[in-house]
């Protein structure tokens, strides 16, 4: 397998774990469903994910908390998606879900983070 993954047009990917347009990385990584909850429907992942440098960061020191709490952080961030609206209670129940979809990633990952070069490397 090669150690770089050439992605076709830039903007096309966004991290799998903050949505960060920066994709620096990719991990490879067995097909799983995503953690369900209330007003989320059941999906599932397909192939690959993909990460900035800073949620790479965190997987590669192994901080699960932080990553959780970046990723968190940067959906709330998004007041147009109407996490503004958001209890406490609600925030907290996500963050759990988070918890849960980067546990089933790290069960479900393949190997080691390959280098992503945007075009041809």
């Amino acid at each position: 397998m090669t150690d770089v993954f050439n992605i076709p047009k830039a903007g096309e990917e966004i991290c799998d774990f903050c949505s960060s347009p920066e994709i620096k990385w990719r991990y490879p990584t067995k097909s799983f469903e995503y953690p369900s909850g209330p007003g989320f429907e059941k999906t599932g992942s397909h192939g690959d994910w993909a990460a900035c440098d800073i949620c790479h960061d965190f997987i590669e020191s192994g901080d699960w908390d932080g990553l959780a709490d970046w990723s968190l952080q940067t959906m709330l961030g998004r007041k147009a998606l109407g996490f503004a609206a958001l209890t406490k209670d609600e925030i907290q129940l996500i963050r759990g879900m988070l918890v849960e979809l980067h546990k089933r990633f790290r069960e479900h990952r393949m190997g080691d983070a390959l280098r992503a070069y945007y075009g041809r490397a």
